[in-house]
């Protein structure tokens, strides 16, 4: 006689589907946490260079909505310019100049002479200055990220408007 066979699966069966099935999400969740970790290493490293070039933009524009039009002097790599004194309200030939210069990489900051520079801000690759027409300067801050060997420029900039004195 013939023995008839219960519909269904067997224990073994399930288990074997079951290990493959868990071996297969395992492959795809290890997958995905390894590419949104190379993300992650990619943003944060273009979001550090880009906060350093908005910091250093920030401080040159809150330095030259002081200055006076007529000391600004533009360059690429640097910028310098008057402030008058804080209780004055035009320049005289005794304030001092203040000079923004970028060197290796590093944008420093010096007030007068004898003073040493205050670091502003670290691996900028450009600090650029614009004299355009009538009291606007334009600054512009680029700096450079590498993830995984591959490089990314950032660059903020802003058109500034300077008072004349």
């Amino acid at each position: 006689m013939k023995m008839m066979r219960p519909d269904g699966f067997t224990m073994i069966e399930m288990v074997i589907v079951t290990s493959t099935v868990f071996t297969l999400v395992g492959g795809v969740i290890f997958v995905l946490t390894a590419s949104s970790t190379d993300v992650w290493a990619r943003t944060d490293a273009k979001l550090t260079s880009l906060a350093a070039a908005q910091r250093a933009l920030n401080r040159a524009s809150e330095d030259l909505l002081k200055a006076c039009q007529s000391t600004v002097a533009c360059s690429a790599g640097g910028l310098t310019f008057k402030q008058p004194a804080p209780a004055a309200s035009t320049c005289e030939a005794s304030d001092p100049e203040i000079t923004y210069t970028l060197a290796g990489g590093t944008l420093t900051r010096q007030v007068g002479t004898g003073v040493p520079p205050a670091v502003i801000a670290v691996g900028l690759t450009a600090f650029n200055s614009t004299c355009g027409p009538g009291e606007l300067v334009g600054v512009q801050v680029a700096a450079r990220s590498s993830t995984l060997g591959r490089p990314s420029a950032q660059t903020v900039e802003s058109l500034v408007w300077v008072r004349t004195p």
